[in-house]
């Protein structure tokens, strides 16, 4: 029976796979990260910003703001699917901060004992 639950299974017509779903979440979650990074005093043209990315978004991936609301949800019922979705998005936000990691120059101590930083 538990195995049974576990199992994705396909949602019904009008509903966002779980694939189209993951990333479109991990990108919605980047913009508003950027959001909360870059947030100042000038927060009209930020709101600009959030929109016109969420607008790029939905086009890119073939939605609108109804079928994502649908879909929210539907999954809202389906908690085991809806944290496997989770869970990709973490996993991939945890890879891609280790890959900025190995990409940010490492600071050094030269002879003279003053910190540099060097590339990698």
């Amino acid at each position: 029976m538990a195995f049974a639950a576990c199992k994705e299974q396909r949602p019904p017509s009008g509903i966002i796979d779980t694939a189209t779903l993951t990333d479109f979440l991990y990108e919605a979650h980047l913009i508003e990260s950027y959001a909360y990074t870059v947030a100042s005093d000038n927060r009209d043209s930020l709101g600009h910003y959030v929109d016109a990315a969420y607008d790029t978004l939905f086009a890119k991936h073939g939605i609108d703001p109804a079928l994502f609301d649908s879909s929210m949800d539907y999954y809202s019922h389906q908690p085991l699917v809806l944290e496997e979705v989770y869970t990709r998005i973490s996993q991939r936000l945890r890879n891609q901060q280790d890959s900025l990691a190995l990409q940010t120059p490492k600071p050094s101590i030269n002879i003279n004992g003053s910190l540099q930083h060097r590339p990698l």
